[in-house]
């Protein structure tokens, strides 16, 4: 592929930011934000006999929206005020001006802060990079840091983790992917606890059952003897958006009052007496994955019941 090192000019890019939560009270979610960055190429310096290029970048903006429930749902992600980042390209070309390998694309000093209805984090400065096989970077590249980040409230270090600011879309991250195929059913007998499963719906199975505390078409009794107590915790890897249900009427369980939607990195608990489903809410020709848990559950009188 031949590149122009020659013109300068201003790349438009969709992106999409991910933040891993490695400590905090919220250890092990991830934090998706979805959006566009815009960097300005300025002129290359071209060695001739060496064939080496270095082009000097600086980071317009980091413009990102998502929802965290950690932060009291919608979030936009942005470069904090007064920085702009710099950087380089560095890299060789061969005789007909096509990469050799992979260039190195460095930003220092990438400061950004999130606005959320709890108030306004900062996220600490991070030097990243990233190989590129293309000027701008093809999709799915990734920058990334070497060492886990602050988001701080003020001087207070709320959460820690590690992030990366991927080219294109939001996949699920690579290191929560361990999760997808994680558990066998659960049996609720008198106490169940940590009893998981895995969850895969898009637009060919757009719903799945998680729980059901009585078999589907066995109607509501006066008694309420179809019912247990059951706390049962959702986690979407995404990369698309759920709607969890509960307690609805068999069989469709689905109540529209008894609904939450659930965003990609994010995870809520439910308490349900009688089912949980989750029912896909993305782009059409998308899915999204996941897995739940349950923390605590009980049915009456000692019965047993299960899935």
């Amino acid at each position: 592929m031949r590149i122009d090192i020659a013109k300068p000019g201003v790349d438009a890019i969709a992106t999409c930011f991910l933040f891993t939560v490695e400590e905090g009270p919220v250890a092990g979610s991830v934090f998706a934000f979805r959006g566009a960055t815009a960097v300005q190429r300025g002129a290359a310096q071209f060695d001739p006999e060496t064939r080496k290029f270095r082009i000097p970048t600086t980071m317009l903006n980091a413009d990102h929206q998502g929802v965290v429930d950690a932060l009291g749902g919608n979030v936009t992600l942005s470069l904090q005020e007064g920085t702009t980042p710099t950087g380089t390209i560095e890299g060789t070309l061969d005789a007909n001006h096509a990469l050799v390998g992979t260039a190195h694309s460095t930003f220092q000093g990438v400061a950004l802060r999130i606005d959320s209805p709890q108030g306004s984090f900062d996220v600490d400065p991070a030097d990243v990079s990233a190989d590129i096989t293309a000027i701008p970077p093809a999709e799915g590249t990734q920058y990334s840091h070497p060492v886990p980040l602050a988001i701080r409230k003020g001087q207070i270090v709320i959460l820690k983790g590690r992030a990366v600011h991927r080219i294109g879309g939001c996949p699920p991250p690579p290191d929560t992917r361990k999760n997808e195929c994680c558990c066998k059913p659960p049996c609720c007998s008198v106490e169940a606890h940590g009893h998981c499963t895995c969850f895969r719906v898009g637009s060919a199975h757009p719903e799945q059952l998680l729980f059901v505390a009585s078999h589907p078409g066995v109607t509501a009794s006066p008694l309420g003897q179809d019912r247990v107590l059951v706390y049962k915790t959702i986690t979407n890897l995404g990369p698309e958006p759920v709607e969890i249900y509960w307690d609805g009427a068999p069989p469709a369980y689905m109540v529209p009052a008894q609904m939450a939607p659930l965003a990609p990195g994010n995870s809520l608990t439910v308490a349900a007496g009688r089912a949980v489903k989750v029912k896909y809410a993305g782009a059409a020709g998308g899915e999204a994955r996941g897995f739940d848990v349950i923390s605590w559950c009980c049915p009456p009188f000692g019965t047993n019941v299960g899935k």
